[in-house]
C-alpha cells in the first residue's frame, strides 16, 4: 500500500513538468514571433502568437486535469503571458507598420504593454477568488486580435507606408484592446466549466484555431472579436438589468 502511494507520488511529480513545459513553449513561440518580425516575416510572427495562445489554453487544462496546479505554475504562466501577449505583440506591431507613426505609435504600443501588465498583475491578486468571469479582457485574446490583423492577407499586404489608414486602424484597435484589458467588463472564464463540457469546449476551440489558421487564416479574427463583443454586450445588459432592479 505504501509502495503504491509512493509510486503515485513519483508519477505525479514527473507529470508536474508537463504543464510547466507547455507554459515555457508558450514563451518560446513568443520569442520566435519577435525573431520573425525582425526578419520582416509578419505572417509567421502572427502564426507564432496563435501557437502561443494555444499553448496557453493547454497548460492550465493539463494542470487541472491531473491535479497539478501550483503557485509556481501560476507565476510561471503569468510571466510567460507577459512576454507572449504583452511585450511580443507590441514589438510585432511596431515592426510591421507603427514605426512609421513616430512617437505616437510608440505611445500607443506602450499603453498596450502597460495595460497588459496591469491586467496580469490584477489577475494574480484575485486568482485565489473562485469566479466564473475574468475582469478585463484576457491578454491572450487581446494578442489574438492583433495577430488576426496580420493573418488577414489583404490587410497584411497593404499594411505599410503605402496604406497609412491601416496604421491608423491598427492604432485604434491597439488602443481599444488596451482599454478593455484594464476595464471592469466581465469576460466568461470557460476554465471553470467542469467535466466533459470543459474538455469538449477546449478541444473545439483548439481545432477551430488550427483549421482557420490553415485554411482561412484571415477569418481567425472571428473568434476573439466574437468573444469580446458578446461578452461586452452581455455585461452591459447585466449592468442595466441590475440597475433597474435597484
Amino acid at each position: 500500500m505504501v509502495t503504491i502511494k509512493l509510486l503515485a507520488q513519483v508519477g505525479k511529480k514527473r507529470l508536474s513538468y508537463i504543464p510547466n513545459l507547455c507554459t515555457l513553449v508558450n514563451a518560446l513561440f513568443g520569442f520566435f514571433a519577435v525573431i520573425k518580425a525582425l526578419e520582416g516575416d509578419f505572417l509567421s510572427a502572427a502564426y507564432c502568437i496563435v501557437c502561443a495562445a494555444c499553448m496557453d489554453m493547454i497548460d492550465g487544462r493539463v494542470a487541472r486535469l491531473f491535479g497539478l496546479t501550483s503557485a509556481f505554475g501560476m507565476e510561471l504562466d503569468s510571466l510567460c503571458d507577459a512576454v507572449s501577449f504583452c511585450f511580443v505583440p507590441a514589438v510585432v506591431m511596431y515592426c510591421w507598420c507603427l514605426h512609421t507613426q513616430g512617437l505616437l505609435g510608440i505611445i500607443v504600443l506602450a499603453l498596450y504593454l502597460w495595460c497588459g501588465l496591469f491586467r496580469l498583475a490584477r489577475f494574480n491578486l484575485s486568482a485565489a477568488v473562485d469566479t466564473r468571469y475574468f475582469t478585463g479582457l484576457p491578454t491572450t485574446f487581446s494578442a489574438l486580435c492583433l495577430a488576426s490583423l496580420l493573418l488577414y492577407r489583404p490587410f497584411l499586404d497593404a499594411g505599410s507606408v503605402h496604406a497609412a489608414w491601416h496604421c491608423w486602424t491598427s492604432m485604434v484597435v491597439v488602443s481599444l484592446l488596451a482599454v478593455l484589458m484594464v476595464s471592469r467588463v466581465r469576460f466568461p472564464a470557460c476554465k471553470h466549466m467542469q467535466g466533459r463540457l470543459s474538455r469538449k469546449l477546449t478541444v473545439a476551440a483548439l481545432c477551430f484555431l488550427v483549421v482557420l489558421a490553415l485554411y482561412q487564416a484571415g477569418q481567425i479574427v472571428v473568434l476573439p472579436v466574437a468573444y469580446i463583443l458578446l461578452s461586452s454586450v452581455v455585461d452591459i445588459y447585466c449592468c442595466i438589468r441590475s440597475s433597474y432592479r435597484v
